[in-house]
């Protein structure tokens, strides 16, 4: 009795390029993914290697939607929401970070950079470009991932902080009529 192989795609990188094929040997599919492999891919019923016509064709096959976010990406993500929530909850202008470090430090922040305002939104902020910056630096992969990365990082800022306007316009006490 004759195995049924056939070439199933490698594993691949984020937005990977076209890449070569590896035998699979479908007996060792359950039944389900069988069927479900003959019926999403044309070339299997006819006879040709699945995803053949994908590879030739530009790599379509080359993306899919399993591709796992890498920890450290995943870890940078978690810190900025996490210093978001903590800002959620007190409102950016009145958390109390400089408390925070000076129970920890003995020092206030503010009295060693001289700020009259907090500075917790500025920190914020920061982190948003570099922990999401990162993150995408490291999914786009190409020689132009730096510039990618602050484009998307500099015009996700930049619509948050009209959004953020905008609300602050609509909501303010001093733009409503008065009742007369």
């Amino acid at each position: 009795m004759t195995a049924n192989i056939v070439r199933v795609p490698a594993r691949h990188k984020i937005l990977g390029r076209e890449r070569s094929s590896v035998p699979m040997d479908t007996g060792r599919l359950s039944p389900p993914a069988r069927r479900h492999l003959v019926a999403t891919d044309p070339s299997v019923r006819a006879g040709a290697a699945p995803f053949a016509h994908r590879a030739r064709s530009g790599g379509t096959a080359a993306r899919t939607p399993t591709a796992r976010l890498p920890y450290p990406s995943f870890l940078l993500i978690l810190i900025f929401l996490s210093l978001h929530t903590v800002a959620a909850r007190w409102m950016y202008s009145f958390v109390p970070y400089d408390d925070w470090i000076g129970a920890l430090f003995g020092m206030r922040l503010s009295e060693v950079l001289g700020a009259k305002r907090t500075n917790f939104d500025r920190f914020v902020h920061l982190t948003y470009g570099l922990c999401f910056g990162a993150v995408v630096f490291r999914a786009v992969r190409n020689r132009w991932a730096w510039l990618i990365a602050v484009d998307i990082v500099l015009s996700t800022s930049a619509l948050y902080e009209l959004f953020e306007w905008g609300i602050a316009v609509t909501l303010s006490r001093t733009n409503r009529p008065t009742p007369a």
